[in-house]
This record gives structure tokens, sequence and C-alpha cells, in this order.
């Protein structure tokens, strides 16, 4: 699923800061679930929904990335907490992202004033 710096999170994802449907994995169905936000995170609804829809499981995402505990991508999808800096290559590499796309959204979220400076100070 692409990402975009320069928009909102992809159409399919789009709704509510507080609860989102999305498709969700159980087994080989696809089936509709009723995910809660804690915040408004264009991050943790992006990731919603790409890890959602990946073949892979959350346990093996969560190893993948070198979670300890696989609850650590549940609280990402959440907005519980945030996708920390050091995991965006392996979160990429897993989901098969692009990796300059996914630390551009994490920093425009996460650190929008340190984002400029950098931007700025590299001529990105």
């Amino acid at each position: 699923m692409p990402l975009s710096a320069d928009s909102d999170v992809p159409v399919g994802l789009q709704s509510s800061p507080e609860t989102i449907m999305v498709n969700t994995r159980d087994d080989s169905d696809m089936r509709s679930k009723a995910v809660k936000f804690v915040n408004d995170s264009r991050i943790a609804r992006f990731l919603t929904g790409v890890i959602n829809s990946s073949p892979k499981s959350q346990v093996e995402i969560a190893r993948d990335i070198g979670f300890d505990n696989p609850n650590m991508i549940t609280m990402i999808k959440q907005g519980r907490t945030k996708l920390p800096i050091s995991k965006v290559l392996p979160v990429a590499d897993s989901l098969d992202l692009d990796a300059r796309e996914l630390l551009t959204l994490c920093m425009q979220e996460y650190q929008p004033e340190e984002w400029t400076v950098i931007r700025e100070v590299f001529d990105i």
C-alpha cells in the first residue's frame, strides 16, 4: 500500500479518530472488525490497514521487527504507543513499505518541528 507524505491516510482507512471499521484476517475469512484508537494517529490508522491486510500474523510481524512481545503491534495499531523511529526500517521490510515514506509520516506526526529543521538543513 503506497504512502503519501502529502495526503492523509489512504482512502480505505479514513474515519473518525475514535473507531474505524477495517478488514481483518480471522483464519482464512475476511471480516470487518471495529478497531478503537486511543488517539487520532495517522500512523496507527495506516499501519492497522497494512498489518490487517498482510499475509503475516502479528506474531510474525513482531518477530520480523524485533519486538519481544507481539502486543506491541496491537498497541501501535491502537495508537497507545508510537512506532519507534528505530523500527521504521524493520517495519518497512516486514510489510513491504517504502522506508523513506514511512519515516516521513512518522516524523511529520511525532516530531513535526524537528522534521521541518531536518528538511531545511538537508534541503529535502
